[in-house]
């Protein structure tokens, strides 16, 4: 194996010597990292000849594109999305207008306007993943998933590409799920809060007829409630039963953007490579050097 004159400084890994746990992994244009630590990793990188290996360490986060910058290289595509999201949003305030003439349930009406404004949020996310996802980042990314989840169920590394293709191309400890925790924490706390916010709104009205203390009390209701269930949720796990579900799908819906059910195989190849002395450096009680037989089946690498 090719290495830098790297030290490893610490291995995170399971306290459960019967679970093997895959700490964080990367996919890139051209590679694919399966990290130690926090900035320390194994990385395989694609060669005209074949791959290269070796342990690497990022001396600074890696920068990723800005919003702005993704536009200005997709440009024609984003004002083909951006068009479709406009018109997604006119149809959704005329239904919006239209069930306000035929909903007499003020807590029904509000439910459905916190759905349509979290549904727009998500189809948001899925959208830009898929901007800045090109085929080959999707390819890589479903192969790393792949790897990820054949290793941590079976705890061993694969004999063929086919076991691979075997497993899920989704993975619910991926980086693309912070991105849908907070627009699902955002509907659960907004739909308590209008649940609670009605039925105050219901006591008031039968104390007071003045309509802007209802206005007031009605608003003040609202965010508070909000604002304390968002923290309750956030900081002590509240709701979780709930939540969770929710995420688990949501994370799979934006998978579908940035990944791919047409792996190709030299990226599981290049998943293979990364993850071989990863394995063997974390866990090496899993590790079986007669079962390692993957890399004499397929390809070169450049040591």
């Amino acid at each position: 194996m090719k290495q830098r004159n790297n030290i490893i400084t610490s291995i995170f890994k399971s306290d459960d010597p019967e679970k093997l746990i895959v700490f964080h992994a990367s996919s890139l244009p051209n590679e694919i990292r399966f990290y130690l630590n926090d900035t320390q990793y194994f990385t395989a990188v694609e060669t005209e000849e074949g791959c290269s290996f070796m342990l690497a360490e990022e001396k600074e986060k890696r920068n990723k594109k800005s919003s702005n910058s993704i536009i200005k290289e997709k440009l024609r595509e984003f004002i083909k999305i951006f068009s479709i999201i406009i018109g997604i949003s006119i149809l959704s305030f005329i239904g919006v207008i239209y069930l306000s003439t035929i909903i007499d349930s003020i807590l029904l009406y509000l439910i459905i306007i916190n759905i349509i404004y979290f549904v727009i949020d998500i189809a948001n996310v899925v959208i830009i993943e898929n901007m800045i996802s090109p085929p080959e980042i999707k390819s890589k990314h479903s192969a790393e998933h792949m790897m990820v989840n054949f290793i941590e169920i079976n705890k061993r590394l694969p004999k063929s590409v086919e076991e691979v293709k075997k497993y899920s191309r989704f993975s619910q400890n991926c980086g693309s799920r912070k991105q849908i925790d907070g627009i699902t924490e955002k509907l659960i706390s907004s739909i308590v809060a209008t649940i609670v916010t009605v039925i105050v709104g219901i006591i008031i009205s039968h104390f007071s007829s003045n309509s802007l203390a209802y206005a007031i009390v009605f608003l003040s209701t609202y965010f508070l409630i909000k604002f304390v269930v968002g923290k309750a949720i956030t900081k002590y796990g509240a709701l979780t039963f709930i939540i969770q579900p929710i995420k688990r799908v949501l994370t799979n819906i934006v998978q579908c953007a940035n990944t791919t059910s047409k792996v190709k195989d030299r990226d599981i190849m290049l998943a293979y490579f990364a993850a071989k002395p990863w394995l063997r450096e974390v866990y090496p009680e899993f590790y079986n050097e007669n079962e390692d037989i993957f890399w004499k089946k397929y390809v070169k690498v450049n040591n």
